[in-house]
């Protein structure tokens, strides 16, 4: 009698992992994808800003999210020499940007400063 237990409770927990899995799965991938800077549309370009030793760019633009949300601007820098790009700015209902470099590695985007080797700056996580 233990094995026919032992083996509806393996049964039953085979069928809970198997629906539970994928249901896990495609959370987690809504989450990455909707509340990442990657997610977010490319945008209509603005302008590009090169540090003063031209190791780096920030391309801006402005992105529409429709009807419903306000324009955003996000920030895109580039490693000019490997070709690297990665979003390291993005703000919510903003319609333009300025951009200054302290230096080669420390850009100010409309009074946030950021070390482009390790910040990233998402309103969405200011609170």
């Amino acid at each position: 009698m233990a094995n026919k237990k032992t083996g509806k409770n393996s049964f039953f927990l085979g069928c809970f992992i198997t629906i539970l899995a994928p249901v896990i799965l495609f959370v987690l991938y809504v989450i990455y994808t909707y509340s990442t800077i990657p997610s977010f549309p490319k945008g209509e370009f603005l302008f590009a800003s090169n540090s003063p030793n031209g190791t780096y760019t920030i391309k801006i633009y402005r992105t529409n999210g429709g009807a419903t949300t306000s324009y955003a601007i996000r920030g895109q820098l580039i490693h000019n020499q490997t070709k690297r790009r990665k979003n390291i700015y993005f703000e919510y209902r903003a319609w333009d940007a300025e951009v200054t470099w302290e230096n080669e590695h420390t850009v100010v985007i409309n009074g946030k400063r950021l070390n482009v080797r390790k910040d990233i700056y998402d309103w969405r996580k200011e609170k």
